[in-house]
Parts: structure tokens; sequence; C-alpha cells
């Protein structure tokens, strides 16, 4: 795989990688990837200029800067939230951020060097990123101690009057950001994503031993660590003893007269899952009318919790506002207010997240039209303009030619196996002064300047 992509090139003399002048197939992947990479380099510096105004940014119901690159350039969560990453991190990462205005980093690459790497080993982490997967980046750069140092301008000289006794000696105690992620993607499996400290980690990992051997000493030899995990939420919803608070946590999955059947999100079922479900399962039967559920009016204030579930299912089971994807803790809206006559029925109720309902009725964002109807509600500003399923407007007459030359193209990594034992970033052996701030270690080339330094100063 290596010699193949570099068949395709020919080594530039000030760096990179020019395209060969005959016409061949890894040639042009890697000039298309190369002006890929400028362009979403331009995007990180548009990024970077909203930063700093954030007046460029903020609007009605926008929450972040993420949000809004989500709505206006028609990017993926994941997406824009790189392109913060990077951005948030010009300064720090000049090495790589030069290679990645170069074409010679995607943005996935960029984006793990600049959530990772401290300041300090910028060039080191560029030249690592350029000759490794993200695979082999993701797995590496979390896992890696790095010292948190202080830039030397950011230290005081009194700071650095420390005796032998008190050299300076960072600690080597790495970056933990602890999560627990879920949700399900467009076939309907349910993902589940954890990082947590090690005390945690083995209480978990312990739960789960536990509930398999269980599992297994019931009868069921073939357990898997699937249905271990099902087992300790089993248990953990058993003991909800309340029954109003036990219906919360219910799951609700709807069915029609032909035998169809969806979950809370309007995503199809299996066939197994229907029929074991309608074996034994609790039924709450909705009645309609024309397709439609049978009106509550001015009956009900508050929307009954069948209602509730059947405004979830229209609305996808999130927040209806466009450009906004929040799918939990979602409230339910009467568009006509309650005191103004409005009815608890369907095409009058809108599922929305608690952000866009303060706005709602702080005047902030305007909501009318039939919820029933999937174009008919308007959503409008404060200034009564409408708001947009999408911001993105992509030019499509755009030539990148001109804003990504293919002189210095992309070139793949190894695609070797990496042997992350030896994979060691150099602190910065900084010198303020005639002080130094970040010793040399043992057998480094200018420890001896240091131990000569240090016993003179004594």
């Amino acid at each position: 795989m290596v010699e193949a992509v570099h068949s395709a090139t020919e080594e530039d003399p000030q760096g990179g990688h020019l395209v060969r002048s005959s016409d061949d197939f890894d040639g042009e992947v890697n000039r298309v990837t190369g002006g890929l990479n400028r362009l979403h380099a331009e995007l990180v510096d548009l990024a970077a200029r909203a930063i700093a105004d954030p007046a460029r940014w903020k609007g009605v119901g926008i929450r972040s800067l993420e949000h809004w690159l989500c709505w206006r350039a028609g990017l993926s969560h994941r997406t824009s939230t790189q392109v913060t990453t990077v951005a948030r991190r010009l300064d720090d990462l000049p090495t790589t951020v030069e290679a990645f205005r170069d074409g010679r980093l995607t943005l996935d690459q960029a984006a793990l060097v600049a959530r990772w790497v401290p300041w300090w080993a910028d060039d080191e982490g560029a030249r690592l990123a350029q000759r490794c997967t993200v695979r082999q980046l993701s797995r590496v750069l979390p896992r890696y101690p790095f010292d948190d140092l202080p830039r030397p301008d950011d230290i005081d000289e009194a700071d650095t009057e420390t005796s032998e006794e008190e050299e300076p000696a960072p600690e080597r105690t790495g970056r933990t950001t602890e999560y627990c992620r879920s949700w399900f993607d467009e076939q309907g499996h349910f993902h589940l994503n954890a990082v947590t400290d090690a005390l945690t980690g083995g209480i978990i990992e312990k739960a789960l031993i536990e509930a398999r051997d269980a599992l297994f000493q019931n009868g069921r030899p073939d357990t898997s660590w699937a249905d271990a995990l099902e087992e300790v939420a089993q248990r953990s919803l058993d003991t909800v003893e309340s029954p109003s608070r036990r219906d919360r946590f219910k799951l609700h999955f709807h069915f029609d007269i032909e035998g169809g059947a969806v979950d809370a999100g309007n995503a199809r079922i299996p066939d197994s899952i229907r029929t074991y479900l309608t074996c034994d399962g609790s039924w709450d039967p909705i009645f309609t009318e024309g397709s439609v559920p049978l009106a509550v009016g001015r009956s009900e204030r508050i929307v009954p919790d069948r209602l509730r579930r059947i405004v979830y299912l229209r609305d996808g089971g999130q927040c209806d506002v466009p450009g906004c994807s929040q799918t939990h803790w979602l409230e339910i809206h009467h568009i006509i207010h309650w005191d103004d006559g409005g009815v608890t029925d369907t095409w009058n109720l809108v599922s929305l997240c608690p952000h866009h309902h303060r706005m709602h009725h702080r005047g902030e964002l305007g909501i009318t039209g039939n919820a029933d109807d999937p174009n008919g509600l308007t959503y409008t500003d404060a200034n009564g303009r409408p708001i947009r399923n999408s911001g993105a407007a992509p030019d499509a007459g755009l030539d990148p030619g001109p804003m990504c030359p293919p002189l210095r193209t992309y070139r793949a990594p190894l695609g070797e196996r990496l042997e992350t034992r030896w994979l060691y970033f150099n602190p910065p052996w900084v010198q303020k002064k005639w002080r130094w701030i970040y010793p040399p270690p043992p057998g480094h080339p200018m420890r001896a300047d240091f131990d000569a330094r240090r016993a003179a100063a004594a």
C-alpha cells in the first residue's frame, strides 16, 4: 500500500509531494484530498474569525458556534466540533496548522492533534499525524500522559529561582475526560460509548461480570456481555416503586392495524421484536378519527401521557425548531396558548427543548401554524423573520482551483503497525535568561550545561 502511494507522487524540494504529469489514479486521489484539506482549513479560519467576533454567529436559537456551523454550513455536529477545536488552537499549534493549510493533514487528523497535543509537542504531533491513520491517532494521543507545562513567557523569573531540592519535576498525569454517550443509528441500533476513571470503570466491570454470571447460573449458557448490560438495566428499573415514576421510564412502541410497529423515534422495529411485544406487553390504545388521534380539546390543559407520546412520535423524538437536534428532556408546547383559547389537540402541540420553549415565552421565538401538517409550522425570530430549516447555501459555481492549487498534495499515512511503546514526545528544555525552567533529563546533551549552571548559581 505504501509503495502504491509513493509511486503516484514525487518529492518536493520544499517538502510535501508533487503530482506527476502522468495521469495516474493515486495522484488524482492525493490532489483532491489535498484540495479538500485546504478548503477545510479555510473553513477553520472562518470559524476562528467567528470566535474572535461572536456577533458574526450569535442569533435567535443559536446556542453555540458548533450549533451555528451545523445550521449555516450544513455540517454534522461531529464535523462542526472538529472545526471549532482546531480554530481555538491556531495560536498554540502553528506547525500543525501550517501542515493543515498546506493540505498535508486532514481535518480529522488536525482535530485529534488540536484536542490532545499540548503546545510544546506541536512539531512532533504534526509529524506523527502525517504518518499515522486517524484510528491510530485516536488510539494513541488520548492515552499519552502529556505534561501540562506552562509557556515560558507565562512564567515569572521568581518562579524559576529554585534550589536543587526544589527542582521542577512536572507530574505526568495525562488527560482523562469522563463521558458517557448513547445514540441510535439510522438502522435503529443502539450505541453506547463511555470513558471513566479506573474506580468507576472497575465498578461497572464488576457489575457486568456479576450480571452475566447470574444469567449463566439461571440456565443461560450463551449469555453475552450485551445480555449482562441489559440485566443491569432491568434490575435498576425494577427498583422503581412509584407508579407515576415507573411510567416515565417505560419503553413505548406504536403499532398500527396493518401489523407495523415503530419506536418512540418513529423508526421501524424488526418483526421479531414486534411479535415478542405483542405476545407479552402492556397495551395502551389510542383512538383515532381520520388517522388523527381523538381530540382532548379544552377538557384538559395538561397534555395526557398518551397524547404526549403521539406528539413525540410525530416530531421524530426531537425538538422541532429548525437546526435543533436535542432529543432529551423535551417539553410539549401549546402553539396557541391555553390562556388564549388554545386546545390540547395534536395540531396545536409541538415538541420543544427547554431552551427554545423558554425563548418562545420570552417573545424571542415565534411559532404559528398546524403541527399535524409536515410543512405547516412557521418559526420566526424576534424581528419576525422566518427561520429556515437549514442555513446552508453552498456556491455551486465556486472554482476551488485558485484556492487549492495542486502543487502540494496529501500523502497517505504509512499504514504500518504502530508500536506505541516506542512513542515519546520530548518536553521542551526551555531556558529563561540563564535559569532552566524544564531541566533536561539525565543523559540529555544539555544536561551537563544545566548541571554546571546550577552549580555556579549555588
